[in-house]
This record gives C-alpha cells, sequence and structure tokens, in this order.
C-alpha cells in the first residue's frame, strides 16, 4: 500500500513538510501581531472595563504560562519557530503592564473592593459608577503619594447599567427621591455634582493627578477639604440669639465648642422625610438619618432595647462612634443608613473602606456645626434624660399624625405587614395616647427645649410652620430651606416617598384611598388617640369623603 502511494504520490512528504512549515509560520504571524497590539495597549495606557459581577481575568503572568505550556507542548518540529516563539512569550512577560498576582491583589485589598451594593446604590443615584479616589480628594498631602496612572493600572472603572432592585424590606422610607425630572434637573443637585464640588487634586512635578496612598492620609485630605467647605457654605450666615455664638467654632466639637443638635420623635409614615429633608438644606448640618435601622421593625419602649437604643443616641448626637458595632456593621449591607446624610455619602461613595469605620467617622462628624437626627422607633419618654442634659443642649420636636393618614400609607410599603408595631391600629394609638402624656409632661417641664407639631399644620402652613420650627431648633432660615419649600409644596411628583407633594391635600387623601370599612376599624381602636390628638370623627362614608378631619389641638401643647 505504501508502495502504491508512493508511486501514485511520489511527492507527497514534501507537501507534508511543506504544510508544516507554513502553519508555522501563520503561527508566528499571530503571536507576532498578539505582541504588538498589547505593546500598543500598554504604551497608550487604555484599559477594559470590566462588567460588575462578572469574573475578573486572572493575573496576565498566569494567563501566558497557561498559555505557554500549550504551546510548548504541541509538536513543533521547526527548531526555529520554537525560538521565535519563546522570544514572543518573554517579552509579554517582561511587559511593565502586567503585575505580580500577590503584589495586585495587595493592592487590590489596600484600595478596597467594589461590590455590587456599591454599584446598586450609585445607579439608584443616578450616577454611572462611583466617583475614584482622584475625583474626590482636594488638598493632598505631600508623602506617600502615588500618580493616578499607578492607581489605575491595577483599578479599574467599573460601571454597572442595570437598575437596583429595591433596597431592603425593611427601609421604612425609599431611599430614591423620585421626582419630575425637569424640576429635579432644575433645583437638585445633578449626578456629577458631588464630584465636582469635592474635586481639585493637586498636580505634581509631571502634571498628573496625585493623592494620598495611605489610610491617615486619605482621611486627612477629606477633613481638610470639608472643612474648605464648611467655612465656605458658612459665610455671612446669621446665628440664632439663643446661641450666643461668634463664629462657626464655637459650635464645632473638633475646636471645643458645642453644636445645635436638634432631635425629632416620630413613627412611620407620619411627615418625617419631609422635616428631614427639610433640616438637610439648612447649611453646615450633619444628619443623623434613622440610626436605629438595626432595631428592625419594632418600637422601642423600655427595658434592655431602650438602654440600648438610648445609648446610641447618644453617641451619634456627640459624635462618638465608638462602641457602635452593631450599627457600623449593619451600614455596609443597607448603606441607605448614610446616604441621606449628603455631604458624608460624598466620600463614603469612593472610600467605602473607610466609611463605616470610627477612625474616620468621628473626626468627619465633629468638624459640623448643627446636628440634626430623627428617628422613628424611639418613643417620646425615652429622651427624657437627653432633655435634661444641658450640656447636650438638645431641642426636641414631637412629630404626629392622624392614626388614619399613616395607618393608610403603610399599606403601601412591603415591609410593614406581620410586624405587630406596624400593621396593628392599637398599638399605634397606644403609643400616641403615651406619647400624649408625656408630652403634657415636658411641655411643663422643657417649655424651651420640647415642642409638638402635627404633620398636617405642618403640610397646611409649610412657610409659618417651617418658620416656627426652625426658631424652634434656633436654625437661621436660610435662603436654601426657602427654595426647598418653593420647590416641594406645590404639586406632587414620583412615589410614595417622595417630597414632592402638594402639601394641602397630601396628609388627608387617606380620605379617598381608605373604604368606609377601613376606617370604622380603625376609628373604634383609636377613639381616644384621634380625640386627644385633635382629630375629628368620620360619621358615615358620606361624610368621610368630605368633612375636615383635622381639628383644633387643645391643652396648650402647641
Amino acid at each position: 500500500m505504501t508502495r502504491y502511494c508512493c508511486k501514485l504520490y511520489p511527492g507527497h512528504r514534501f507537501v507534508t513538510m511543506r504544510l508544516r512549515r507554513q502553519k508555522g509560520r501563520v503561527l508566528l504571524m499571530a503571536l507576532t501581531g498578539t505582541s504588538l497590539l498589547l505593546f500598543i495597549l500598554n504604551q497608550s495606557n487604555l484599559t477594559i472595563p470590566v462588567r460588575p459581577g462578572s469574573e475578573h481575568p486572572p493575573p496576565s503572568s498566569a494567563i501566558y504560562e497557561n498559555q505557554d505550556t500549550t504551546l510548548r507542548s504541541t509538536t513543533l518540529r521547526d527548531e526555529a519557530q520554537r525560538d521565535a516563539a519563546n522570544l514572543v512569550f518573554s517579552h509579554l512577560q517582561a511587559s511593565p503592564s502586567r503585575q505580580d498576582p500577590e503584589k495586585e491583589t495587595g493592592e487590590k485589598e489596600e484600595v478596597g473592593k467594589r461590590d455590587d451594593t456599591w454599584h446598586k446604590v450609585d445607579m439608584q443615584h443616578g450616577e454611572e459608577a462611583r466617583p475614584r479616589e482622584a475625583d474626590v480628594l482636594g488638598e493632598k498631602l505631600s508623602e506617600n503619594e502615588v500618580s493616578e496612572e499607578e492607581v489605575d493600572q491595577h483599578k479599574a472603572e467599573e460601571v454597572d447599567q442595570h437598575k437596583a432592585e429595591e433596597v431592603d424590606q425593611y427601609e421604612e422610607e425609599e431611599v430614591i427621591k423620585e421626582s419630575n425630572p425637569n424640576v429635579a434637573k432644575k433645583n437638585e443637585p445633578s449626578p456629577d455634582t458631588g464630584r465636582e464640588e469635592i474635586a481639585g487634586i493637586r498636580e505634581g512635578a509631571s502634571g498628573k493627578k496625585i493623592f494620598p496612598a495611605t489610610r491617615e492620609g486619605k482621611i486627612q485630605a477629606i477633613l481638610s477639604k470639608q472643612r474648605e467647605q464648611l467655612a465656605k457654605s458658612m459665610i455671612d450666615y446669621k446665628f440664632h440669639p439663643e446661641i450666643k455664638a461668634k463664629s462657626m467654632d464655637d459650635l464645632v466639637m473638633e475646636k471645643g465648642g458645642n453644636p445645635v443638635r436638634s432631635l425629632v420623635i416620630t413613627t412611620w409614615r407620619s411627615g418625617s422625610t419631609f422635616i428631614g429633608e427639610v433640616l438637610q438644606t439648612h447649611p453646615a448640618t450633619y444628619y443623623h438619618y434613622e440610626p436605629l435601622l438595626d432595631f428592625g421593625i419594632t418600637q422601642v419602649r423600655y427595658g434592655k432595647v431602650a438602654e440600648l437604643a438610648v445609648h446610641n443616641l447618644r453617641n451619634l448626637l456627640t459624635c462618638n462612634y465608638t462602641d457602635m458595632e452593631n450599627y457600623l456593621n449593619y451600614g455596609p449591607e443597607h448603606p441607605y443608613l448614610f446616604m441621606h446624610n449628603k455631604p458624608l455619602w460624598n466620600y463614603c461613595a469612593s472610600f467605602p473602606n473607610l466609611c463605616w469605620k470610627p477612625d474616620f467617622l468621628t473626626p468627619f462628624c465633629r468638624l459640623f456645626p448643627f446636628q440634626s437626627l430623627k428617628t422613628v422607633r424611639l418613643r417620646l419618654n425615652l429622651t427624657k434624660e437627653f432633655l435634661e442634659d444641658k450640656t447636650l443642649g438638645v431641642q426636641v420636636l414631637l412629630l404626629v399624625r392622624d392614626p388614619r393618614g399613616t395607618l393608610q400609607s403603610r399599606h403601601h410599603r412591603k415591609w410593614c405587614p406581620g410586624y405587630p408595631d406596624c400593621d396593628n391600629p392599637a398599638r399605634l394609638c397606644n403609643d400616641m395616647i403615651s406619647d400624649y402624656n408625656t408630652a403634657h409632661v415636658f411641655r411643663r417641664r422643657f417649655p424651651h427645649s420640647f415642642r409638638v407639631i402635627r404633620y398636617e399644620d405642618l403640610s397646611f402652613q409649610a412657610y409659618n410652620m417651617t418658620k416656627e420650627l426652625f426658631n424652634f431648633f434656633h436654625l437661621n432660615y436660610h435662603p436654601n430651606v426657602q427654595k426647598f419649600l418653593d420647590t416641594h409644596t406645590k404639586q406632587k411628583y414620583g412615589g410614595v416617598s417622595s417630597t414632592f407633594r402638594d402639601s394641602k391635600t397630601a396628609p388627608v387623601h387617606w380620605q379617598q384611598d381608605l373604604s368606609w370599612e377601613e376606617v370604622e376599624i380603625i376609628q373604634k381602636v383609636c377613639l381616644k388617640a384621634l380625640t386627644v390628638w385633635g382629630y375629628e370623627i368620620a360619621k358615615n362614608e358620606t361624610h368621610l369623603r368630605s368633612f375636615m378631619p383635622v381639628g383644633k389641638l387643645k391643652n396648650g401643647l402647641y
């Protein structure tokens, strides 16, 4: 057979050798082209974005080791081809753009991982991605600095284009403010405003942006930048006469001063989001949003849990983040705990490895002359020790709402059903009666540092009541506050947690949403609570749809 083949194809051995050489040349050309492409990419500092959630490729040296092993195991019989291939691989392994796997891993740990949670949060705020560190810090320290290019070698910009899921089933108020796009563009900061406000990287001798590489360096740079911003926001500020401050330093803990402190006590779906937003429009305000979120869907009334809650609130009001493990451990998986604090979140979004640590939070908080805190889980009686502490100087506000409106609003929330402290009308109204009795005592004992307001009165008289509240809180009725009211009280935009509302109709829309049967059940259980807080009783379905449910609050609580 062999002789027959050879006779038929006398040149078959020559043809086989020629084909092998052609294959070798093609492979060599492909390898050379790949090397050239990688060299060009390296010289132009181009990076390839990686979709969040996808697997990152292994370190480049591992890739080429695998390829090298595979290639060397092939049957290349031409010695020149083997030498050429080895030369290509040695060049790729020596490329300066390739890093040692251990070094790369260590650097990634230092700058912090960017997990899916942060990308979800960024997209909810309308950002394509969390700002990079170089876009955030202002004037930087000169020691231990690295260039932005060096950081970019091991830290790719990751962009998540997908909408985030609902933040958490336990959150009582949506983090994302749903509003009319046109109004938002006109009156609210754009997605990149945070980056622009905190930009200003110092340039090195080479003209490249540089910033501190060490943890302590970053913290000090952030604090320095925030001091500048606070000083700028307080230019020409008129201090309330009650606080007797001559300058901002008199109110800054870092300087030995005592801040102006405001504490709002209420319950779920009672208008606290609106008040919290209004307080944040005041300049130089540090806003402690729902610091008892980690307690779950429960009301704190007494016992050991009450002691812990009061301890946590006191620590936050004094900017002491030590001994707050549960609170800080809860935060990374529930970032909306800090998202409502706009100055803090600007940095947390870029430095998650700093955000939930006392060594950063404590000094950052201590920069702010105005401290505001609101909670929907603490009953009024537990604020007594705050009011008695004259060195703390806190102003306490109790916010009340018609239980029919509160319960109707809770119907929209997935986290409420199944939790008696939230979906049981009897518990809600018992708490309202307890708060009413406590309020009478507080009004006599602390006439200058305690006050009550109903959500309906605040909504119907938004401008006048806000001025009264700011006077009570010892805050200046700043032009920013006026702008907020102008844009948030005229028309309704967005969903159930939007603060863009028609303030004349928002408090009483439950009259149209609840059935007569539902109103009857609530009124039967809550008759006393409704009466003492000055709310009128619906007599029948016809009366329900047309009467004014908000009466006068008596007994001198105003």
